[in-house]
């Protein structure tokens, strides 16, 4: 076995190491264990309607706001009401927004759908000169995982220890004969976010509303899911009676202007 007097890579050992499980443990959408549903009774952020249906915009959850059940989300989430008005069977077929670049957006039902098309209108928005910055920013990093993960294999003990290491297929070996397993904190930081991942995707499951949707006598709750959408100008409703197609704008309050970006 050859032995490697030389601080540097250790230094470097150490560095690779630890931004691997930094990365892999810690970033990433993930739930917010001390979320609280909020009552949204009585809440309106919009509404229109016309002699079919009515529709409220109750709530919108972005990225780390007061309502998000989770921590870092790549998406945003859209909490309608809808009020059918009609004696006949309605069935709402999309519900699209338009963002601040005119392009309309439609709802995706996935973890990993949400966060590709998140990514591609960051880009999007990049190319015209808009930097987009989602929802109020991180919550940040809980180093807590890290540092657990990190130093329980030994690595910053050990390897910060010793002036010389010994490298071997999957072990760095100290000079005092330590053995420092790098691989498993890698492992371990992937599977947490593995499981993170599972959880969310889970949460997305369990709340959101699929379309097309009936909608049955009274007011009927429809929770969408969505990419982050810079700068939302218009909801369009499509929605179906007898097969035949009727749309309703919404158009979204001034405030909502400019949100997500920098």
């Amino acid at each position: 076995m050859k032995k490697h007097n030389n601080p540097n890579l250790i230094q470097s050992i150490f560095t690779v190491t630890f931004m691997i499980v930094f990365l892999t443990s810690c970033y990433g959408p993930r739930l917010n264990k001390k979320h609280e549903e909020s009552n949204i009774d009585n809440q309106s952020l919009a509404a229109n309607f016309d002699s079919n249906i009515s529709i409220t915009l109750q709530k919108l959850i972005v990225r780390n706001s007061k309502d998000s059940w989770a921590k870092d989300a790549n998406w945003d989430e859209y909490i309608f009401s809808i009020d059918n008005l009609n004696s006949q069977e309605i069935t709402i077929h999309k519900i699209s927004i338009t963002d601040g670049l005119n392009i309309e957006v439609l709802p995706e039902v996935t973890r990993r759908s949400l966060n590709k098309k998140t990514r591609k209108t960051k880009n999007r928005f990049n190319k015209q000169g808009i930097k987009i910055v989602l929802g109020k920013g991180s919550t940040g990093i809980a180093t807590a995982s890290v540092t657990s993960v990190a130093l329980g294999t030994g690595l910053a003990a050990g390897a910060a220890s010793s002036g010389s290491i010994a490298v071997s297929a999957g072990t760095l070996t100290t000079a005092g004969g330590a053995v420092v397993v790098a691989v498993p904190a890698i492992a371990i930081g992937g599977i947490i976010k593995v499981v993170n991942n599972s959880k969310i995707n889970n949460k997305i499951q369990e709340r959101q509303t699929i379309l097309p949707f009936k909608l049955s006598d009274g007011i009927n709750s429809l929770d969408i899911f969505y990419p982050a959408i810079p700068s939302p100008k218009i909801v369009t409703i499509t929605y179906l009676i007898n097969d035949q197609e009727h749309r309703l704008n919404l158009t979204l309050p001034e405030s909502f202007k400019g949100l997500h970006y920098k």
